[in-house]
């Protein structure tokens, strides 16, 4: 008995410690940056003012939703923030699951250009979170977040960041 003690307290330090390791990675690096700078896109075909950007989410099985719309927001404040990053009027940022069946990149420069809320065709019940930010008046961005499953919003988060005005 005493043997099996610390067996499954290692295997619940194992569990514990697995879980919540949520992994964001760009769909297309590559692309995120011609969606945010315009570089290289046709104007006429893709907005400056209101851009996309695509991310994949790997190992959030089993992650409460608070702790996903957390780790999406900590992401976004880490990489959008407006005195790392110029922001155009708006920036909607799609978190899709990890899927090896679905090949994202292939759809999202149709999705950018042609989708007025910038999703990826047939890929809906993928999109796990968005997050989009957006200058308001003064020296504000306010950030709504979102956490769905499936067609079914599981969380939200609205907060406001002040900025300075020389970043904008």
């Amino acid at each position: 008995m005493l043997k099996i003690i610390p067996a499954i307290v290692l295997l619940l330090c194992l569990y514990g410690c697995s879980k919540g390791n949520v992994v964001i990675k760009p769909v297309d690096a590559a692309m995120n940056k011609k969606f945010l700078t315009g570089e290289g896109l046709d104007p006429r075909l893709f907005s400056t003012k209101d851009v996309f950007q695509y991310y994949k989410i790997e190992d959030y099985n089993d992650v409460p939703e608070e702790e996903i719309i957390s780790k999406v927001n900590s992401f976004v404040e880490k990489k959008y923030h407006p005195e790392n990053t110029e922001l155009p009027e708006t920036v909607t940022l799609l978190f899709y699951r990890e899927n090896s069946f679905s090949n994202y990149g292939d759809g999202i420069y149709i999705a950018a250009r042609d989708n007025e809320m910038g999703m990826i065709d047939d890929e809906d019940d993928n999109l796990i979170a968005r997050s989009r930010i957006t200058h308001v008046a003064g020296n504000k961005l306010k950030r709504y977040s979102v956490v769905y499953d499936k067609d079914k919003i599981l969380s939200e988060f609205t907060d406001t960041i002040i900025i300075n005005n020389h970043h904008l």
